[in-house]
């Protein structure tokens, strides 16, 4: 059964198109493509270095005393994961 692709389906960006039809490489968050992944349509690049990419990001609450639980408790998350990678 062929799954059907939306807009909203990662399979439907044309950069993971371009790149399951070998047209050059980038780096993907592993999340993104673990069906592509699973199914040999994409491979990891065996790389001496520069194998993982590294970047820096920032969470800003506009207004912090504003935000609902939701926003607060996806801060908290983000926070957590953050320590957990330094």
């Amino acid at each position: 059964m062929a799954r059907m692709l939306t807009e909203t389906s990662p399979r439907s960006e044309p950069w993971l198109r371009a790149a399951c039809r070998g047209y050059g490489y980038a780096w993907f968050p592993v999340h993104k493509i673990q069906r592509e992944l699973a199914a040999g349509e994409l491979k990891p690049l065996p790389l001496a270095g520069g194998g993982e990419r590294i970047v820096t990001m920032y969470l800003v609450l506009a207004d912090p005393e504003g935000a609902g639980p939701g926003v607060r408790r996806l801060a908290e998350i983000l926070r957590a994961s953050a320590k957990n990678v330094e």
